[in-house]
């Protein structure tokens, strides 16, 4: 009998995988033993209070959340300004207990074992806390245990496969080490098998192999003792699976935070298909994108152009799908908070001194309020009333409406709540970025 190499065994072994999982597979890298390029599949997509989340707390009330939400909102934005960091740091932000997060779920290993982690276009590695732990912070779904996982793979030092900013060599394996201002992570670099399903009434599965994912083994999320098993990077560095597979982009569309039913998708697609107007995506692994001006119903502030121009690392405008709240540059902001009171009248004050503009009144009276628009170069975001103003406090005539928006240590970024109901596409090949409002809830 003729003898069969490993690396044959391995092929076969690769081979029957893919057609348990029913995929196609393409050997067009030469690293790895096998990995599908589908033309394009879809995550399933939930925010934090969906009943369908595991992180999901009913005991949490409506102010406790709207606070946890600014605290952590105005941390990200003091981390992305803090001039102690180096650009490549910039890709690193901080892993908080987000109340308006949104969250992708997968499955990771051979059997699949379901996981979940939070989208953060602003980093590249997908990294999950997994057995054995030196150090982990609680969570509520079994760790990944990589001992249970039949194609688990560490990625040895030299390898091509061990790439990034937060790759290091330790004891011949190729680890990984990202520290943030109160938290970290750091473990190995592995090759996993990925499985994705759009969603639990579609159970046809997906699975992607070899994608170099981090498997964390000392965690630590500071005064937090309760989160997510890890995050979903979806910036344009090396260790984006955008990047691994060579998509051409990728899109979201995120569901109102108050919809605890609702899910949507995360699609990815070989080639990204934008539709509507687009603005250009400037360089940088961040999303940066070129603000040109605001308005307050038909009313163009008078703000100075190229104020949210990048002239450095620290400043310019950025879609964040990790930061809540919106943030804008000091001058700007303040036009802003001067506009709304022209139109709208004095101020109420916050009861919990968080936000600088509310007003006390009943939600129909909220509906009536004028539009923002953000005027991007090529496109015009209209930013409606329930993408502007949060319920800071329910009153006996209706409650504390406050602006979602916060002012900027230098960078502004347009958060996640005023993402809600709006197609968000990212079009690598092509550097541009797409909004497209319509009711998420239905977009599948």
């Amino acid at each position: 009998m003729a003898m069969v190499s490993a690396s044959s065994i391995l092929l076969l072994i690769a081979f029957f995988l893919i057609q348990f999982l029913n995929i196609s597979p393409s050997f067009s890298s030469p690293i790895h033993v096998a990995r599908n390029t589908p033309t394009e599949f879809s995550a399933r997509l939930i925010n934090h209070n969906s009943v369908k989340s595991p992180f999901h707390n009913p005991k949490l009330t409506h102010s406790d959340r709207v606070k946890a939400v600014a605290r952590t909102t105005i941390a990200r934005q003091k981390y992305f300004q803090s001039k102690q960091i180096r650009l490549n740091d910039m890709m690193n932000p901080p892993v908080r207990r987000h109340i308006y997060e949104y969250v992708v779920t997968y499955s990771i290993g051979t059997p699949p074992v379901e996981t979940f982690a939070v989208i953060d276009t602003a980093t590249d590695l997908i990294w999950l806390q997994c057995l054995p732990c030196e150090l982990c912070y609680n969570q509520s779904i079994p760790y990944f245990d990589p001992a249970k996982s039949e194609f688990f793979k560490k990625i040895p030092c030299g390898d091509p496969d061990c790439i990034g900013a937060h790759s290091i060599c330790k004891n011949s394996v190729c680890q990984y080490k990202v520290d943030y201002p109160d938290s970290f992570t750091e473990g190995d670099l592995v090759l996993e098998t990925l499985t994705f399903r759009h969603s639990q009434s579609n159970p046809p599965k997906l699975g992607i192999l070899n994608i170099i994912v981090g498997c964390g083994h000392k965690n630590s999320l500071g005064e937090v003792t309760y989160d997510y098993p890890g995050a979903f990077g979806l910036n344009r560095g090396p260790l984006s699976i955008i990047t691994q597979l060579g998509y051409g982009g990728f899109s979201y569309c995120l569901v109102p935070t108050d919809n605890t039913e609702a899910e949507s998708s995360l699609r990815f697609q070989l080639f990204q298909k934008i539709t509507g107007s687009s603005t250009p995506m400037l360089d940088g692994d961040l999303y940066y994108v070129n603000l040109e001006g605001i308005s307050v119903g038909d009313e163009r502030l008078a703000i100075p152009p190229g104020t949210f121009n990048r002239t450095g690392d620290l400043d310019g405008f950025i879609i964040d799908s990790g930061s809540s709240f919106t943030s804008l540059e000091p001058y700007s902001y303040s036009l802003l908070i001067l506009a709304i009171e022209k139109r709208i009248g004095g101020r109420t004050p916050d009861p919990e001194k968080i936000f600088s503009v509310c007003y006390d009144a009943k939600a129909e009276d909220i509906s009536k309020f004028p539009v923002i628009t953000f005027h991007f170069t090529g496109v015009n975001l209209e930013i409606g009333p329930s993408n502007t103003w949060i319920n800071q406090k329910k009153t006996e005539t209706g409650g504390i409406y406050c602006l979602a928006m916060f002012q900027a240590f230098g960078v502004s970024v347009l958060g996640n709540y005023q993402q809600q109901n709006v197609n968000v596409q990212y079009d690598w090949r092509n550097k541009l970025i797409s909004f497209q409002p319509m009711d998420c809830t239905k977009a599948g």
